[in-house]
């Protein structure tokens, strides 16, 4: 039985927090929420939580059931408003040495379109794409490929470092690491983007450097 250990933000300090959003995005998976219920104890769920987690689910949409393993033990997590709810098995801590047995790549960029650099159905993409069934290269650009919309995304050194989201031929994000800016990358996306949605156009939608790049692209706006 797995019981509540806490918030993410609360258990860990801010090393131990870098490496678990990095473990959570990279190696923990999406799951049902009837999973979740299965494994819980929902009585006392209730109790701290005030609903049932299919409740939640009913009420935000986007929130997330996810498990897999941060070193060797077995968690399940809630991504649910923006805060993560972490279980373990009888309720076993997470410490340090924890996080020191899974390999933790470079930090990941903290911003409101940086999800479009995570990879196929993770946590933090899932609840934007829904979920994503395939993965194909096409010479340095993957396209993954999901109900909602493909992803588009060019790696470098196995980090993403720029990408696409396209929906209904309208781009709906796009994103460069900051490191690998005015390099031409969007413009790559794109280009790539359009040779499977011919009509594509900016969203109506742009946050101020969104704006500044589509003057200077030809695309139409939405």
């Amino acid at each position: 039985m797995y019981k509540l250990i806490g918030q993410a933000d609360s258990l860990f300090d801010d090393e131990d927090f870098e490496a678990f959003e990095y473990i959570k995005n990279k190696h923990l998976k999406p799951m049902s929420v009837e999973y979740f219920s299965d494994h819980i104890d929902v009585a006392e769920f209730m109790e701290e939580e005030g609903w049932r987690p299919e409740e939640i689910q009913f009420q935000d949409p986007d929130v997330v059931f996810y498990n897999g393993k941060i070193g060797e033990k077995k968690v399940l997590g809630i991504n649910h408003s923006g805060v993560d709810q972490l279980f373990t098995e009888d309720g076993q801590s997470i410490k340090k040495e924890d996080f020191q047995l899974v390999k933790v790549g470079k930090t990941l960029e903290r911003d409101s379109l940086s999800w479009v650099l995570m990879p196929s159905n993770s946590v933090e993409s899932i609840k934007r794409t829904g979920e994503e069934y395939a993965s194909v290269s096409d010479n340095d650009i993957t396209i993954i490929k999901g109900y909602k919309g493909n992803r588009y995304q060019i790696i470098e050194n196995n980090e993403v470092i720029a990408g696409l989201f396209v929906v209904d031929d309208t781009i709906d994000t796009i994103y460069t690491s900051r490191e690998r800016r005015k390099m031409n990358l969007s413009k790559r996306l794109i280009e790539r983007a359009l040779k499977d949605f011919p009509d594509l156009k900016h969203s109506d939608v742009q946050t101020e450097l969104g704006k500044e790049y589509s003057k200077r692209s030809k695309l139409r706006m939405r």
